[in-house]
């Protein structure tokens, strides 16, 4: 109540959605299997039951919708690297540890008069940020496309350069960002 301004709103992407879904399909099957299988004396009891397991249900929700999701990323992978065969951009890789977006949009209003040009939104660094970029933006032959490029462990950018296969990359700073991970600058 004491914020002056609203950090994000929660949004039902499709992925929410379809977790929600199924959700509300794993919560009756198990509600139902509970009474059938373990003696209750009331219906009360199953529902108790049901909600001390409702961590555990989530978790395992997520579990199982993995294999969907990974369907589903790799659908739009596949559809994105198509557009790059067929549009054939000039990819400009963008990393470092920090002033990725800077930098793309720097760079962005430097061409934009000069070049058909597009670049991820926001912060978009992964390979599912990258390929829905391409997905959604990318529908011009010969253009070019600042993309941003993040990693968090050990062959991330490695994997991001051979889906987009940048003709040309620009490094911002490597800083202690990730030592974690990395271990060593």
């Amino acid at each position: 109540l004491l914020r002056k301004h609203e950090i994000a709103r929660l949004k039902f992407t499709p992925r929410i959605i379809r977790q929600y879904i199924f959700m509300m399909l794993l919560y009756p099957i198990v509600g139902t299997l509970l009474f059938i299988y373990l003696p209750f004396n009331s219906l009360l009891s199953v529902l108790d039951l049901l909600l001390i397991l409702s961590p555990l249900l989530v978790v395992a929700c997520g579990g199982i919708m993995l294999p969907v999701e990974k369907l589903i990323s790799l659908y739009y992978l596949n559809k994105a690297k198509k557009k790059l065969n067929k549009y054939n951009p000039q990819v400009v890789g963008i990393t470092g540890s920090c002033g990725k977006t800077s930098v793309k949009n720097y760079l962005f209003e430097m061409v934009k008069h000069d070049y058909m040009v597009y670049m991820s939104p926001k912060s978009y660094n992964t390979i599912n940020g990258l390929s829905m970029t391409i997905n959604e933006y990318l529908t011009h032959p010969e253009a070019l496309l600042l993309l941003e490029m993040g990693a968090t462990k050990k062959n991330d950018i490695k994997a991001l350069v051979d889906y987009t296969k940048p003709k040309y990359g620009i490094i911002t700073e490597i800083a202690p960002q990730h030592l974690s991970t990395f271990k060593t600058i």
